[in-house]
């Protein structure tokens, strides 16, 4: 018994150390290197997105919970710096590693800073600053709930809503009015 005792221990270390190398070989190798491009990435987003106003957190935080939050922005920063070869289980298998990656290495508010620099927004639009004067008539740092709710909502389908401005309305609505009467 003790004979097979000692390879069978060894077998269940390596049987779970494994992983945790393959994770911290892929951060080393395909991660770290892009990581002064994210930091520019958000070193480059308008204050307003680094902080955003009261009525924008209350809005992003109804309709996003902090892993949509992380998971929108590994998929945007997957496509903006990853590699694009791959079929389709590579890129699902890359799209996990980046989401575990980006929750382990940036805080939730610079999460939330690259959703609202990177989102795309329609009309060549990306990031909530640079759409949000077209949009509402005003800086991102004044806009109202109402108006961050529109933001939040057309940075879910920028061409489905842009294209049918009722639907826009109605969804934006709703949307402020759970946040007006979120806790």
């Amino acid at each position: 018994m003790p004979r097979i005792v000692t390879p069978l221990s060894m077998s269940l270390l390596a049987f779970l150390t494994a992983p945790v190398v393959a994770f911290g070989t892929y951060d080393l190798l395909a991660f770290q290197p892009h990581r002064a491009e994210m930091h520019a990435l958000l070193e480059g987003a308008d204050p307003a997105e680094r902080n955003p106003p009261e009525s924008l957190r209350k809005v992003l935080h109804t309709a996003h919970s902090p892993a949509q939050v992380g998971s929108h922005v590994s998929r945007l920063l997957l496509a903006k710096l990853g590699p694009k070869e791959g079929g389709t289980l590579l890129l699902h298998i890359r799209g996990m590693l980046w989401y575990a990656l980006v929750n382990l290495h940036f805080s939730e508010a610079e999460r939330e800073a690259l959703f609202l620099a990177l989102s795309p927004m329609g009309e060549g639009h990306f990031g909530y600053a640079a759409a949000s004067p077209s949009i509402n008539g005003v800086a991102l740092h004044s806009v109202s709930v109402e108006q961050a709710a529109r933001l939040v909502t057309i940075s879910k389908s920028p061409s489905g809503y842009l294209a049918n401005p009722e639907r826009l309305v109605q969804s934006a609505s709703r949307l402020a009015e759970r946040a007006e009467n979120a806790p």
